[in-house]
C-alpha cells in the first residue's frame, strides 16, 4: 500500500510537461504513456510532500550525472509552479521526475533513417543486410551498393553503416567488415543506442549562432567579477544578492529561493564549478552573474572556485537547455576553467567562452 492524496493533479502534469517541452525543443504533449505515468506518481509524491516524507534515492548521483541538463530543468519548471506543488521539493524526488520524462524522451526518438553502403563484390548485401538486423529488428535499412555522396547528404541519414573505410560527415557512421562479425554487430548495436534510441538531442546546443546568442544575451561586464577573495557559500550569496537587488535584476525574494533551491540539493557540477539558479518567477533581466574566485572554498560535497548563478525570466525559459548545456561544457574542459580562473579582464573572459566555441565545432 502507497500512502497517497486523491485529487486531481491533470491540470499541473500538463504544465508540467508542456512547459519542459518548450525548455527541451521536445513535444511531449501527446505522450500518453507519460500522462499516466505521471498521473501514477503524483498523488503519493503529493502525500510525501505534504508529510515531509524524504525518500532516498540511491541512483541520485547517476542520475545528476547522466541527465544533468535535464534534471535541471525538471527544477526550474517545479520551481516555477512551487504554488502549485504547494511543498518544497528535493533532489530525490526531481530524480524520479527526471527518469520519467527521459523515458519519455526516449520513446519520442527521432526517425530511424539507416542506410548500409555495401560498396564490396566480396558478399551479397542481402546477407550483410539480414545481419544488421538482427541487431536491428523492426528496422528499415536502405541499401547502396555504390559510395553516392550525394545520395547520401541529400536523404538526412541517422545513421550509416559501411563495408568500406571511409567516415562521412552527414550522419554517424560504423565501418564493417563484409562479412560482420559478432564485432560489428555489437558496434552497430551500441551507435544505434547513442545516436538514434536515446533522444539526447535536448543536450546539443547546435550552431555557433546559438553560442553566440547565449554568451552575448547572459554574460555582461558589470555581472562578471573576476579575481574575487570571497570565503565562503554564505558570502557568495550574500554579494549575489546585493548586485542584483540593486541593479534591478531580481526581487528580494529571489536569493531566498536560491537557497532553498541549495537547501533540497547542492548545484556543484565538476572541477570546481557550481551553477546556483532561483525561481523565474522573481527575475526581472535574464543574466549570469559570474564569480571567479582566487581561492576555491567548501560548497556542499565538494570545493567550488566558479560560480556561474543563473537567473532567467519566467518568458525565456526556453534558453535554459542551450544556457545549461554550454555551462556544462564549459566545466567538463579543465583547460577553459583553468583560463577563466587566470583571467583579470572581462574581455579576456568573453574570449575565452567564444574560444571553447570554437573548440567544441573542431
Amino acid at each position: 500500500f502507497v500512502p497517497t492524496i486523491y485529487g486531481n493533479y491533470d491540470n499541473i502534469i500538463k504544465i508540467f510537461i508542456n512547459q519542459l517541452s518548450e525548455i527541451l525543443d521536445v513535444n511531449l504533449n501527446n505522450d500518453k504513456v507519460l500522462f499516466g505515468q505521471l498521473s501514477k506518481h503524483f498523488p503519493p509524491l503529493m502525500y510525501r510532500l505534504s508529510n515531509d516524507i524524504q525518500i532516498n534515492n540511491p541512483f541520485i548521483f547517476d542520475i545528476k550525472r547522466e541527465y544533468l541538463t535535464l534534471f535541471n530543468a525538471v527544477w526550474m519548471v517545479v520551481m516555477y509552479n512551487q504554488e502549485e506543488f504547494k511543498h518544497s521539493i528535493n533532489d530525490n524526488e526531481i530524480g524520479l521526475l527526471t527518469i520519467y520524462i527521459q523515458s519519455a524522451l526516449d520513446r519520442n526518438k527521432v526517425s530511424k533513417k539507416i542506410v548500409l553502403i555495401n560498396t564490396t563484390k566480396m558478399m551479397n548485401s542481402d546477407f550483410i543486410s539480414s545481419r544488421v538486423k538482427s541487431v536491428l529488428p523492426n528496422t528499415y535499412i536502405d541499401i547502396i551498393e555504390e559510395d553516392d555522396r550525394n545520395f547520401i547528404l541529400n536523404n538526412n541519414f541517422d545513421l550509416i553503416i559501411t563495408t568500406n573505410d571511409n567516415k562521412y560527415n552527414a550522419a554517424p557512421t560504423v565501418n564493417i567488415s563484409p562479412i560482420v562479425s559478432d564485432t560489428d554487430l555489437m558496434n552497430i548495436s551500441k551507435k544505434f543506442t547513442q545516436t538514434i534510441f536515446r533522444n539526447n538531442s535536448y543536450r546539443n546546443i547546435n550552431t555557433e549562432n546559438d553560442i553566440n546568442y547565449i554568451v552575448c544575451k547572459y554574460f555582461r561586464k558589470e555581472l562578471t567579477y573576476l579575481n574575487q577573495k570571497l570565503k565562503s557559500k554564505s558570502e557568495v550569496f550574500d554579494f549575489a544578492n546585493k548586485v542584483l537587488v540593486e541593479k534591478d535584476i531580481v526581487d528580494n525574494s529571489y536569493i531566498d529561493s536560491v537557497l532553498a533551491r541549495e537547501f533540497q540539493g547542492s548545484t556543484e557540477v565538476n572541477n570546481l564549478v557550481a551553477t546556483p539558479h532561483g525561481n523565474p518567477n522573481y527575475v526581472k533581466k535574464n543574466c549570469v552573474l559570474t564569480i571567479a574566485n582566487d581561492e576555491a572554498m567548501n560548497w556542499s560535497e565538494d570545493k567550488v572556485q566558479l560560480i556561474f548563478l543563473i537567473s532567467v525570466t519566467k518568458n525565456d525559459m526556453k534558453d535554459l537547455k542551450d544556457l545549461f548545456n554550454f555551462i556544462y561544457g564549459i566545466s567538463n574542459d579543465k583547460k577553459v576553467i583553468s583560463d577563466i580562473l587566470n583571467t583579470s579582464t572581462f574581455e579576456e573572459f568573453i574570449s575565452i567562452l567564444l574560444g571553447y566555441r570554437e573548440t567544441n565545432d573542431d
